[in-house]
């Protein structure tokens, strides 16, 4: 089990994160196991955008690299041209360690750019900018989905009840 609580280990809160970057970004990313099971390489994608995402908790400079690979081997890059990351665990890499994982971008003709690779907590970047309506949306988004959750904790924030420390966290990312 993921310290963070977003998946069960049989299966990643994919669906929950392409609504939470469709409302973040006004995008329009699908769950790409719901088209083809197993989908390779990549988790979310939006082909208006041709951005990818490979969601994952292994928070490892090789899983990086074998991802990349894996892209360029089985991805069209007509439908998907950016490939990024969403960590589930914190990012502890080093200077070098990013260096060499930007060089496997570049070499490979990929964009990278500090929203590239992203954990949870890195995506209170992107949540502190965002408009009123598209926060209100949010919010819902994680009261609706969030408090499915079997935790039977229930902590109070804002005036909201929240299941667990994990879905507390994601509501402070607002205040």
């Amino acid at each position: 089990y993921n310290r963070l609580g977003l998946f069960d280990p049989n299966s990643l809160s994919q669906d929950f994160l392409a609504k939470l970057l469709n409302l973040t970004f006004s995008a329009n990313f699908i769950n790409l196991d719901s088209v083809h099971s197993n989908f390779p390489a990549i988790d979310l994608g939006d082909k208006e955008s041709k951005t990818a995402y490979q969601i994952t908790s292994q928070n490892d400079s090789g899983k990086i690299y074998s991802t990349i690979n894996k892209f360029i081997e089985k991805i069209d890059r007509n439908e998907y041209e950016k490939l990024n990351f969403i960590i589930l665990n914190d990012l502890n890499w080093s200077p070098t360690q990013i260096s060499n994982i930007k060089a496997k971008f570049t070499e490979n003709n990929l964009p990278f750019d500090k929203s590239t690779i992203i954990s949870i907590d890195g995506f209170e970047t992107h949540l502190k900018h965002i408009d009123s309506q598209k926060r209100t949306a949010i919010i819902n988004l994680l009261q609706q989905e969030l408090n499915r959750s079997k935790v039977d904790e229930t902590l109070n924030y804002d005036g909201v009840n929240f299941k667990s420390e994990i879905h507390l966290k994601w509501a402070k990312f607002f205040n």
